[in-house]
This record gives C-alpha cells, sequence and structure tokens, in this order.
C-alpha cells in the first residue's frame, strides 16, 4: 500500500519537473533558458546608457561655453589682470569649440545618424602667439593626448573613458542579436531542439522579443539623432555670440 502511494507521487513529480522544462524552454524562462532575454536586456540597457551619457556631456559642454562667453562681459573689465590667467579665456573658448564640434561628429557617427558622414575636424593650433590657426610642429605630439581628451565629455564612447572594445551603436545591436542566437543553439540540444524554428532555427518567443528589441532601439536612436540635432542648432547659434564674446575679452 506504501508503495501504491509512493509511486503515484514520484510521477505527479516528474510529469510536474517536465511541464516546468518544457514551458521554460518554450518561453525562455528560468535561470538556463531565459539567460538569451537577460544578456540582451542588460546589454540593450547598458548601450542605451551610453548614448544618454554622451548626450549629457554635449549638453554640458555647451552649458560651459555659454558660460565662457557670458564671462567675457562680466569679469574683464579695462583693470583687469592677464597675467592671472593660466589659460587664456579666447584658448578656453577655442578648446571647447573644437571639443563639442568633434563630439558632435563622433557620437553622430556612433548613432549611425548621418544620411552622409562629414569629414573629421582639421586639427586646429592652441597657439595665440601665430598668425594662423594651423597645427604648429611643435604641438603634433601633445595633439594625440589633445585629441583623446576632446572626447572624454562623451563619457565611455569617448576613448579614454573605457577599457571594452568600442563598437558603434548599430554594431553593438548587432552583436547582441548575435550573441542571443548563438546562446540558444547551445541551451536547446537534445529534446528542446524541437523549439529551434524558421529560417534562423531559434525559438518562437526569441523571434518575437528581438523583433520588438530591434523596434525600440530604432524609436531610441531616432530620438537620440533628434536631440543632438537641437545640440548642434544651438551651438551654430551660441557660436554667432563667439567673436563678440571674444573681441570683448581682448
Amino acid at each position: 500500500m506504501e508503495r501504491l502511494g509512493v509511486e503515484p507521487e514520484e510521477d505527479f513529480v516528474g510529469e510536474y519537473k517536465n511541464s516546468i522544462e518544457e514551458l521554460s524552454a518554450k518561453d525562455g524562462l528560468g535561470k538556463t533558458y531565459g539567460q538569451p532575454r537577460r544578456f540582451a536586456q542588460e546589454r540593450l540597457r547598458s548601450e542605451m546608457t551610453k548614448c544618454e551619457s554622451a548626450q549629457k556631456g554635449i549638453n554640458e559642454l555647451l552649458d560651459q561655453l555659454d558660460d565662457l562667453c557670458a564671462k567675457s562681459f562680466n569679469e574683464y573689465t579695462q583693470d583687469f589682470d592677464y597675467t592671472r590667467e593660466k589659460k587664456s579665456l579666447s584658448i578656453e573658448i577655442r578648446i571647447t569649440l573644437v571639443s563639442l564640434v568633434r563630439m558632435m561628429i563622433h557620437y553622430g557617427k556612433h548613432m549611425g545618424g548621418f544620411r552622409e558622414t562629414p569629414d573629421d575636424v582639421p586639427r586646429v593650433s592652441y597657439l595665440e602667439n601665430k598668425e594662423d590657426i594651423e597645427l604648429q610642429e611643435s604641438e603634433v605630439e601633445v595633439d594625440t593626448v589633445r585629441m583623446a581628451d576632446e572626447l572624454e565629455h562623451l563619457g565611455p564612447i569617448g576613448f579614454n573613458n573605457s577599457n571594452e572594445e568600442y563598437f558603434k551603436f548599430p554594431d553593438a545591436i548587432m552583436t547582441i542579436d548575435k550573441t542571443c542566437k548563438d546562446l540558444v543553439t547551445k541551451l536547446y540540444v537534445g529534446e528542446n531542439a524541437k523549439h529551434l524554428v524558421g529560417d534562423e532555427k531559434i525559438p518562437e518567443y526569441l523571434t518575437i522579443f528581438l523583433a520588438n528589441m530591434h523596434r525600440q532601439v530604432e524609436e531610441f536612436k531616432i530620438n537620440c539623432v533628434r536631440q543632438l540635432r537641437m545640440s548642434t542648432e544651438r551651438l551654430a547659434e551660441t557660436c554667432t555670440q563667439i567673436p563678440g564674446s571674444v573681441f570683448n575679452y581682448l
């Protein structure tokens, strides 16, 4: 009698475990079969955060440029002692302006947001004892450091700020997509291989999930490019103030 009671219980537990396994595999749930979805969500959030940090850095440097222009009128009077300055205001404005233009181009390229890829910004001199602004031979060595520093405000996508291999945003998304598909190939073996369906041989849930992810990515990209365009318009407006600010400073 005891065995008659145990066997149905064992059968029930066995069937229950098989049902949970089947459901987890079918819908990508649990610690094992939920790996592809969790990986994609974590990586996507990370890539989006990088873009948000880049836009924040651009906005902060735009604020800094506005402050420098205003500083020319607020702090520099006839009796100002210019010898106290470690760096002239005009050079600070030049450095900030070059940084902003390079950051905007780099971020635009990162997002894949240009219809036509713009040329890189020509290197300019940060010396004021020459008539032209072309990079001087004496600056060539230090300019390599300057170029990296100019992108620092972009955060992780600036070359000084990350130990990770650099990927542009669209390439990073395609890497996430490919890694998810590679993961399910390794996870779905034996009896569970039946869930690998369609031309790409991936579970149905993953096909739906990745399609939704790519729609979310496209919406996010459009919004990021729109914000970047607004920043370029703001910079263009600020640039109309720079000549007057520099003239007043001098």
